[in-house]
């Protein structure tokens, strides 16, 4: 036998080798993705899918794994969720219904406090430093409890009324105040009244 043979025998070797190995290799790697990665679903178990889609919206992927972590296909639930292009019968109004309640949160979590406009409309100086003044409070949203910082140069304290300011709509309301300057009488809306512990409260 040649040397010639005997390297050409050598190299045919070593291409069955390599060969060989990426077979093996690719059998292998064909067996791990059918155990562990994608795998086909039954008729019943897509159904199934279908079924829970609902609760993974209404749970959240998370909460719902811990739920049917039970069921051995979950996984491939989970896989046609997060894919934009499953769809099946009925899943654009299970998507509509929790895009409203996602929007609805969003709206409540950002919304401001409940806003009410003051307006004093009235003054009436009755003293040499007394006014009784009319004040008119207005809100668009629900019923809000009468609560007001009324002020001036020389007086300070929280206006409270058992008439609660209707939705849509005013109340007006009267009170005493005492100033030097009727300028600088002055009214808002509280909101909260814990900030105002030490002030006196009266009854409008």
């Amino acid at each position: 036998m040649t040397l010639q043979n005997v390297q050409n025998k050598t190299n045919v070797k070593k291409v069955l080798a390599v060969l060989t190995v990426g077979i093996l290799l690719g059998t292998t790697g064909t067996l791990f993705k059918q155990a562990y990665g994608e795998r086909e679903l039954t008729a019943d178990q897509l159904k199934q899918c279908e079924y829970l889609y609902f609760n993974f919206k209404k749970f959240g992927e998370r909460e719902f794994i811990y739920r049917y972590s039970f069921k051995s296909f979950i996984n491939e639930c989970i896989k046609l969720y997060n894919d934009p292009e499953w769809t099946f019968v009925g899943k654009d109004k299970i998507d509509k219904y929790y895009e409203k309640q996602d929007a609805a949160k969003t709206a409540e979590q950002t919304a401001t406090p409940t806003e009410v406009q003051v307006t004093i409309t009235q003054k009436y100086k009755i003293g040499e430093t007394r006014y009784v003044i009319s004040f008119e409070a207005c809100t668009e949203t629900s019923r809000t409890q009468a609560l007001f910082l009324i002020h001036s140069d020389i007086d300070k304290f929280i206006a409270t009324s058992q008439k609660l300011i209707p939705k849509d709509s005013c109340s007006t309301y009267w009170t005493n105040v005492y100033a030097k300057l009727p300028d600088s009488i002055g009214i808002q809306y509280v909101k909260d009244l814990d900030k105002y512990p030490n002030l006196l409260k009266k009854e409008v």
